[in-house]
């Protein structure tokens, strides 16, 4: 969107000239294609640490019972949380010098554990896989899906747990 919105700014400047990106989609994809095993080994192997053993399914209460075939049909729901709490939360993850992703996140799985009594919680999310400045304007989609799998002892505290979730993360 930045991008878009520094050519649109441009055009409306009478500039012609768009700037030049160093990095295409098609440089990122020949990039991923070229790894090895030698780099695909570590990944490998986290994982295979990562995934490990049993998951334990979730079970939360349902406001109605399960259909018995899965029909992977699903739905969102949208909300705000407010100009108040938003920089509350804000300030939290500045204090606790972490993202304020890491910041959710991390109430969210406290939640869970809280209301399931699990000592361990595996959730999916994505992230933007743009990690190195260069790919920050690329566009195209770089999203990637991770498995977070968390231990959680009873006792953990708040700030332990999250350090625990955003090393997970990077």
């Amino acid at each position: 969107m930045r991008r878009i919105a520094h050519e649109l700014l441009a055009v409306c400047a009478g500039s012609d000239s768009s700037p030049t990106q160093p990095l295409q989609l098609s440089d990122f994809a020949r990039w991923q294609a070229a790894f090895g095993p030698a780099q695909l080994e570590p990944a490998l192997l986290y994982w295979k640490q990562q995934l490990h053993g049993r998951l334990q399914a979730v079970e939360l209460p349902l406001s109605r019972p399960r259909p018995a075939v899965h029909t992977f049909t699903a739905a969102t729901h949208q909300f705000s949380l407010g100009a108040d709490l938003g920089a509350r939360l804000s300030a939290l993850a500045q204090r606790l010098d972490c993202d304020i992703e890491d910041l959710l996140l991390t109430g969210f799985k406290a939640f869970l554990r809280r209301y399931t009594g699990h000592d361990e919680l595996v959730i999916g999310t994505s992230t933007d896989n743009r990690e190195n400045p260069e790919l920050e304007n690329l566009i195209g989609p770089l999203a990637n899906l991770l498995v977070l799998r968390t231990r959680m002892p009873a006792r953990s505290s708040f700030e332990t747990l999250l350090r625990r979730i955003a090393a997970t993360r990077t």
